[in-house]
């Protein structure tokens, strides 16, 4: 008898793990909305841009905010004379205050790298859920991604990030 209030507590457990999984999930997977948007709940970002990255130019060519979704295509352009790698993870972040909050970061993403030859230029399209199109304020944002150099001996495989600052009306 008691083997078996055992095995039901731990298939209890494991259930109700499984469900708080599934809740903190959705939960963080929704998008934003204003309530994210008020610096007290945000962290202040641990994010900054690279100095050895200062020959990547990464601009936002258009934004558009259409039913649910925020759209920025931007570009990234290789001014240096080296190879560099880039993936899709990004996270979004808000001016307040004089300070960068991150407001947003992709729950799931590809891990997929891709190749920039010097002097090279990509476009990149960011598709990011909002609950309204209202819950956007007007602000500075910026979109921070990562960036690895590839044949630099000085700076090969060294991480840094660069940003793309763009104005929200």
């Amino acid at each position: 008898m008691r083997k078996k209030v055992i095995i039901f507590i731990s298939a209890a457990a494991v259930l109700l793990f499984s469900f708080l999984l599934v809740v903190y999930m959705y939960t963080n997977k929704t998008g934003i909305n204003e309530s994210k948007l008020n610096k007290t709940n945000l962290n202040e970002t641990k994010f900054a841009q690279t100095e050895f990255l200062q020959e990547i130019s990464f601009t936002l060519v258009e934004s558009k905010i259409q039913d649910d979704h925020l759209t920025l295509l931007l570009s990234i352009e290789n001014r240096s004379n080296y190879e560099i790698m880039y993936g899709e993870f990004y996270i979004l972040e808000m001016l307040i205050d004089g300070r960068w909050y991150e407001i947003y970061s992709p729950g799931e993403w590809y891990d997929i790298g891709y190749a920039l030859q010097a002097g090279g230029c990509d476009e990149i399209e960011i598709e990011i859920k909002i609950n309204n199109p209202t819950d956007f304020q007007e602000g500075t944002y910026r979109i921070m991604k990562d960036v690895l150099f590839m044949e630099d001996k000085v700076t090969r495989g060294q991480e840094g990030y660069i940003a793309a600052d763009f104005e929200l009306y």
